[in-house]
């Protein structure tokens, strides 16, 4: 059945329900669909329908503050769910949908934490393990849903204010939501004397959240939202809690003020941003580990273990990916030299001088394959079968890296990220033994010199594009095979016929390539693995 015959309301309808990563596929396969995806109007309602939101627009999403480690362990999060379920790979969003489901996926994360405390130290990557709810709705449970105002207002202070999903990632004595007014006997205390001016006598509290965190130098950092039916109140400051005693004092009245339910994110964020990020500096000052972008209560283990079980999953997806290269690339390799044997075939002098100048110098990549095939520079140089192996594997991986080089780097200058994939420091979460200024330098020296290499190796991929990586290895390998092919027919021009050109992309369509753009009527010249890019949509809005 074809869904494009269906009415454009109830087609709308049926992609409002589906995650960021089916609404990537279905946009990669069909341009109309994909006009429908990424419009406007649809994006909006896509928002409202997924923060469960009636104000939300896709541009106040998309202006958000994300910090990097976020995404990225959005990414991570998407691409280890899809290969639970058996999902082939990832898809590339465009910076809409990687926005929206970033957000999406961090709002979810931080309302059921807070709704079911008990959750929060079995939340991890793992879907097998735990598996988030797929809408803010399944959240709040069936039956036991909110109304549409503190729905709203959740969303208005998480958009304006997301620095709280940092403050939250931290290490906590308290976190929870609830309906009606506060639970703690600590935040009773702020109820009464820290909220100024006092709670109006008819103010009812229809939901809290309440936020307190371990001490630091004696004072814990702390969070309180009141929402009523005409207001808000928005609360930060610091605490001093006796835990065996049950003692409380306010230390500090950082900020507190009234809003009103027209109040828009904007405005949250410009009375309150300055505070929250002193606060999460005062946070991060101490801590031993940058921030990490998951809630792990007041066990700082959990973060620990979350993140050695993800590594787990990452080298798994290293492996996969090398199983694929080394099937696919000495498939190539046999079939290069066989044609080579046949009396009429072409010589491998003139397939290796055309591979020689398909290759860049690139240490990274060239140490990787070395290793890969376990030989050595010499051995190679005094083969030209094992010359034709090295060049082989070395064009796949440098055009696979080039083509997905800015995912790369976005990930891999991130601190969090980088120390996630590299190796080359402690944890991302454990850095006891070391200081914070030799850290830096240690990762600073490290990013310089792989900035100064180029291209990054499979070992510094991260997931999502590991995953993506797998999908394209196949098809960069027929393009190869192509090129050579091509190269060694003895034709005066290499010029690629249209017939050729529609059948490399109709493969590079299936995992999300195509080839670059060219005028009509000029002619498409070999070779054309270097003139593949990701095929992707993205629209003005």
């Amino acid at each position: 059945m074809d869904i494009r015959r269906f009415p454009l309301e109830i087609l709308e309808r049926i992609l409002l329900h589906l995650d960021t990563q089916a609404l990537a596929a279905i946009a990669l396969a069909d341009s109309y669909l994909a006009n429908i995806v990424y419009s406007s109007q649809f994006l909006d309602q896509y928002c409202r329908t997924s923060l469960s939101c009636s104000w939300v627009t896709a541009a106040d999403v998309c202006n958000a503050c994300i910090s990097v480690p976020y995404e990225f362990w959005f990414w991570a999060h998407t691409t280890i769910k899809a290969e639970d379920l058996g999902n082939m790979s990832v898809y590339f969003h465009n910076r809409y949908l990687t926005k929206i489901g970033t957000l999406k996926h961090m709002y979810i994360m931080w309302l059921t934490c807070g709704l079911r405390p008990r959750l929060m130290y079995s939340y991890s990557l793992m879907n097998e393990l735990y598996s988030l709810p797929d809408t803010v709705d399944q959240v709040f449970g069936v039956g036991e849903g909110l109304c549409s105002t503190i729905k709203d207002c959740l969303v208005k202070v998480f958009l304006g204010l997301p620095e709280i999903m940092e403050l939250t990632c931290a290490n906590l004595e308290v976190f929870c939501m609830q309906k009606g007014g506060t639970r703690t006997l600590h935040m009773d205390l702020v109820c009464n004397d820290g909220i100024k001016p006092k709670l109006p006598l008819d103010f009812v509290p229809l939901f809290s959240v309440e936020i307190i965190l371990s001490a630091l130098y004696g004072r814990n950092p702390a969070l309180l939202i009141l929402i009523g039916k005409d207001m808000w109140i928005l609360w930060l400051g610091y605490l001093s809690i006796s835990f065996d005693t049950n003692e409380t004092v306010i230390t500090d009245n950082s900020f507190c003020k009234y809003f009103t339910l027209e109040d828009m994110a904007s405005d949250i964020r410009y009375h309150a941003h300055h505070v929250l990020l002193d606060m999460n500096g005062f946070v991060n000052s101490t801590r031993n580990g940058w921030p990490c972008p998951f809630i792990t209560g007041n066990r700082p283990d959990m973060a620990q273990i979350i993140i050695e079980l993800a590594q787990d999953y990452h080298r798994s997806l290293q492996q996969k990916f090398n199983m694929l290269l080394a099937e696919g690339c000495s498939r190539l390799v046999s079939s290069v030299l066989n044609s080579c044997k046949r009396k009429s075939g072409p010589k491998k002098e003139m397939i290796l001088d055309f591979l020689k100048h398909r290759v860049c110098y690139t240490s990274q990549i060239n140490e990787f394959v070395v290793n890969f095939l376990d030989t050595t520079l010499s051995k190679i140089k005094s083969s030209t079968s094992e010359q034709l192996s090295y060049l082989i594997y070395k064009c796949i991986l440098e055009r696979v890296a080039c083509l997905f080089r800015n995912e790369i780097q976005f990930c891999t200058e991130n601190r969090f990220c980088h120390s996630f994939l590299c190796g080359c420091v402690a944890t991302p979460h454990d850095r006891k033994g070391f200081s914070s200024r030799s850290l830096d330098q240690k990762i600073d020296k490290c990013l310089s010199d792989k900035a100064r290499d180029g291209l990054n190796c499979p070992r510094f991929w991260p997931p999502h594009v590991l995953s993506a990586a797998c999908l394209a290895i196949p098809v960069l390998l027929e393009v190869l095979e192509a090129d050579i092919s091509f190269i060694t027919s003895r034709c005066a021009k290499y010029v690629v016929p249209r017939l050729a050109q529609d059948q490399v992309n109709m493969r590079l369509h299936d995992a999300s390539m195509c080839l670059t753009n060219r005028p009509p009527n000029k002619p498409r010249c070999l070779p054309l693995l270097t003139q593949i890019r990701l095929w992707s949509t993205d629209s003005s809005m």
